[in-house]
């Protein structure tokens, strides 16, 4: 993005980010390059105009976020105008919600051990009265009713742990 800030072209800028350490972590910049031709090495009958390529990029990466720059470079590519401009709005939106996702998962994190802890204690207290008192645990094992109430309790901790889990889960 700073190849369009320094006034560079869009169609400058993912040849100009395939060095760059976003590449190194995986960004497919170097995909969109050959996938547009600029590499000198594409048929004419197998490139894709810009929008594709970057919608593709966008779908083999799956963000959410990159969504929104595909958007961005869709628009302005179609209607013009100044993509570093929006390409700074977008980066600044990208960053609150990545902060903000930050600021829920801390402000969720009680719920979420809460959630583990009451899934894993009936369990764990299961698996300690086995061991220590086994006649308790054979009466539930050895009769229908019991075996009926340990399934029906399995599936109560199911239920409960997913239910919380939905309670705790917010989208940002």
């Amino acid at each position: 993005m700073s190849s369009t800030a320094g006034g560079g072209t869009s169609q400058q800028a993912p040849t100009s980010s395939t060095g760059s350490p976003a590449s190194r972590l995986g960004f497919t910049a170097g995909t969109v390059v050959q996938e547009l031709g600029w590499d000198n090495d594409t048929d004419d009958a197998l490139r894709v105009s810009v929008e594709d390529a970057i919608d593709d990029m966008t779908h083999r990466i799956g963000s959410r976020d990159l969504h929104w720059i595909s958007l961005v470079a869709r628009v302005q590519h179609q209607a013009g105008g100044n993509m570093a401009e929006m390409f700074d709005i977008v980066a600044e939106t990208v960053r609150a919600r990545h902060r903000l996702r930050g600021q829920v998962r801390a402000l969720t994190a009680q719920g979420r051990m809460t959630r583990w802890v009451l899934t894993i204690a009936p369990f764990a207290l299961g698996g300690l009265l086995v061991l220590l008192s086994p006649f308790y645990i054979n009466g539930f094992l050895g009769s229908t009713p019991g075996r009926v109430m340990i399934a029906g309790a399995c599936c109560l901790i199911v239920v409960g742990s997913l239910w919380l889990k939905k309670i705790v889960e917010i989208e940002v």
